[in-house]
Order: structure tokens, then sequence, then C-alpha cells
């Protein structure tokens, strides 16, 4: 088991922020459009970063030691959204994994009301459920 240390204040205050800004790039990302936070050379930019925190957020963070206090934050809340990602498309797979299996069926009329009532009902429950879990 990993024990870790607990934040700083100044680390738990930027935290929010850090997490706001990782969820706006990680929906650019997944639209296909260009990544907010890439700089002139290509790779991930702290200041592009710190700029984005500072106009949408109005809070400033040192550039100084940037990476070096906030890279693990970034990084661990980049892997949460990254898992959080991939258990909201569990089900869907399951839903696509189902729709292959029953290909047979699709010579049939009844293929759709079959696949669309009972997999993608079952689907949706599964991400309701889901969702509902992380309220708790």
């Amino acid at each position: 088991m990993l024990i870790e240390k607990p934040l700083t204040h100044k680390k738990f205050t930027a935290l929010p922020y850090i997490a706001r800004a990782m969820l706006c790039r990680f929906r650019a990302l997944v639209s296909g459009q260009q990544d907010p936070f890439k700089g002139h050379t290509g790779r991930f930019s702290n200041k592009k970063l710190r700029d984005f925190i500072r106009d949408e957020c109005g809070v400033s963070l040192a550039k100084e030691s940037f990476w070096r206090e906030f890279g693990p934050i970034i990084e661990r809340v980049t892997s949460e959204i990254d898992q959080l990602d991939k258990q909201c498309l569990v089900p869907v797979a399951k839903v696509v994994a189902r729709y292959k299996e029953n290909e047979t069926l699709r010579h049939e009329e009844s293929w759709r009301v079959l696949f669309t009532g009972q997999f993608w009902n079952e689907c949706f429950g599964e991400i309701k459920q889901y969702c509902q879990g992380l309220g708790a």
C-alpha cells in the first residue's frame, strides 16, 4: 500500500485549479482539439498551464520551482482523469462487444430492438450506478 504525505497548504489550495485545468485539457484532447498546454517546442508547457489558471481562475502560481512543486500533483490528477475515463467507458465497451457477438442477428429486423432495448439500458444502468457511487 502506497502511503502518501499530506499536501502542504500551498499545494492543497492549488489542487482544484490544477484539476480544473487538467479536465479542460482532457476535454480538448478527447474532442480532437490541440493540447491547450502544448508549448512551441511541442511539449507540455508549465507557462501555458500557469497562464490558464491565472486567466480562468484568477490565481497566479509562481514559476519558480513550479514543476518540482506541482509536477507530481499534475501527473496524479492526469492519471486519475484517465482512470475515471476508462472506468466510465467499460460499460460502453461491453455493449460494443455484445453488439459484435450478436452480429448474426443483424439480418433479422428484431436485432435493433434487442440491441437498443436490452444492451443500451444495461450499459447506461451501469454508468448511472457507477456515477451514483461517486457521490457516496
